[in-house]
């Protein structure tokens, strides 16, 4: 069965992938919000665990990005 995993790496399966650049992801979805007008934007993830590791390289970039 062909498979195409999303935001995995393949470390312990083989399998052909599609990464994603969290950093500019989250740049980018901030950057439209506040060009729309959105003041109040709120970041929502489950980063409590080293497991995450791309919740937060998200929560940092959110961050950065509204420090600006």
């Amino acid at each position: 069965i062909p498979v195409v995993a999303v935001d995995y790496a393949g470390a312990y399966v083989p399998v052909s992938h599609v990464s994603l650049d969290n950093e500019q992801g989250i740049h980018l979805a901030v950057d439209h919000l506040v060009e729309l007008g959105h003041r109040r934007i709120a970041f929502l993830g489950a980063c409590h665990e080293e497991s995450f590791l791309d919740c937060h390289v998200r929560h940092r970039s959110f961050l950065q990005r509204m420090a600006h």
